[in-house]
This record gives structure tokens, sequence and C-alpha cells, in this order.
């Protein structure tokens, strides 16, 4: 019995030893992971150790992208996830009108992530995209900025963009694309880029595209030109992404 105790309790210490000898060797070469999750008051995560964490029980994933958003050499995340268990006033199940959110994922130092911002505004719902079907086109990040697309319509088409940058303690809007084209003639169509940081916008426009359905059929069969517009924005103030709403955000008023 007595051998029994001792070997149980050698046992045991070597267990400390070599779990308490992990965790130091860890933390000596800042590689401890981040153990539990941290959430806000309104239980929303905001500190993980994986991006999967951060997605709510009853979501997909619709689309991700990754890259350096912050400048520290590590690699960030944007997500969009959808909400698939949404059920309305009536108990049933969503079907093309489930919500969506953005995530703004930063990656730490110690393998984890930490949640910079959360948007479920900023994505378009997939009966918003017109006959064309699911509007949301996808998100990417290239030279520290994540863009948002999307793209809809009919025979007319529309096609909207958006790019945001961490700056000034927030994300912001920096720039916009805002395209338009009739699907039946291939000069009929309308570009708008908009750079918020200079507070310029490019617009280059078909020679049909004003007034399409008044031309004539000799205007018709004319020869296809574009022209460069340069102007200023009108409003120059950047968006903030907790004010986005993709719904109702008019490109035009700017």
């Amino acid at each position: 019995m007595k051998k029994s105790i001792i070997v149980l309790g050698v046992v045991v210490v070597v267990l400390v030893i070599v779990l308490g000898g992990v965790l130091g060797w860890q933390k000596f070469f800042g590689q401890e992971v981040v153990e539990k999750e941290k959430m806000d008051v309104r239980g929303i995560v905001e500190v993980a150790k994986d991006v999967d964490t951060f997605i709510p029980s009853g979501w997909k994933e619709l689309g991700n992208a990754k890259g350096d958003l912050n400048k520290d050499g590590l690699e960030d995340e944007v997500v969009v996830a959808e909400n698939v268990d949404y059920k309305n006033e009536d108990g049933a199940l969503c079907n093309n009108y489930c919500p969506r959110k953005l995530l703004v994922l930063l990656q730490e130092k110690n393998g984890g992530y930490k949640l910079s911002a959360e948007s479920d505004k900023a994505i378009l719902l997939a009966d918003e995209g017109g006959i064309w079907g699911d509007p949301y086109e996808g998100i990417k990040i290239e030279n520290g900025f994540f863009l948002i697309s999307f793209y809809g319509g009919s025979n007319w088409r529309w096609a909207d963009s958006y790019r945001f940058r961490f700056q000034d303690g927030g994300w912001f809007m920096i720039g916009a694309t805002s395209f338009g084209h009739f699907a039946g003639d291939e000069c009929v169509d309308d570009k708008i880029d908009y750079n918020f940081l200079t507070g310029k916008k490019q617009e280059i426009k078909s020679n049909k595209w004003d007034r399409y359905l008044d031309l004539s059929d000799a205007e018709l069969a004319m020869p296809c030109v574009r022209k460069e517009l340069w102007s200023d924005i009108v409003n120059n103030k950047l968006t903030n992404l907790n004010d986005f709403t993709a719904t109702d955000f008019e490109l035009q008023k700017f």
C-alpha cells in the first residue's frame, strides 16, 4: 500500500514538473497561445486563438481574405459570415435574406487573433442583387486595406466596391469604385473611381451611356468612344466602417 502511494506521488510530481516546463518554455520564447477566448459585454468574442472561434454558432463563412493590414509583419484576416440558422417571425428559416457579418481580425504575436472591427451592415444580403442573384462578389486584402465587392442587376448591371484602411483609430473608407453597364450593348457603360484621400474622382464614360434609350438607329451605330473626366469629390469626409450601410450607401452623393 505504501509503495503504491509513493509511486502515485512520484507520477503526480513528474506531471507537475513536465506541465510547468512546457508552459515555461512557451512563455520564455514568446509562444504562449491564447488559452481562453475573451468576450465583451454583448457576448461577442474579442480575443481567440483561431479565426473559427469568432464565427458564432449557426453561422457559416462565406469568404475570407488574408494579409497584413496593420503593417506589423503578421497575417491578419477579414471574414464574411452568414447566419444560416436565422428565423423570421413565423419561425421559418431564412433563405436569401439571412443576416451577414463582416469581421476584421488582427493577428497577435502570441499566435492568436483580436477582433478589430465587426459590422452587421457592411455586406449586402443574398436577395439584394436583383435578378442577377447574390450580389456578394468577394473580399480581398491588398496594400494594407481590404476591399469589399458587390455585383448585381439584370439587363442594366451595376458593380460597387469599397476600400477600407485603419487610420486615426478606426477603419475608414479611403476609396470606392462604381460601375454600371447595359448587357445589350458593349458601349453603354460608366465607371467612377473615388479617392477620398486626395478628394478626387475619375469617371470614364461611354458616349452612349447618358441617353441610350433615346438614341436613334444611326446614333446607336456610331463608333464607341469613352471619355475620361476628373472632378472634385463633393463631400471628402471619410466614412467610418461603423457608419457604413451597404444597402443604402450612395456613392453618387460624393
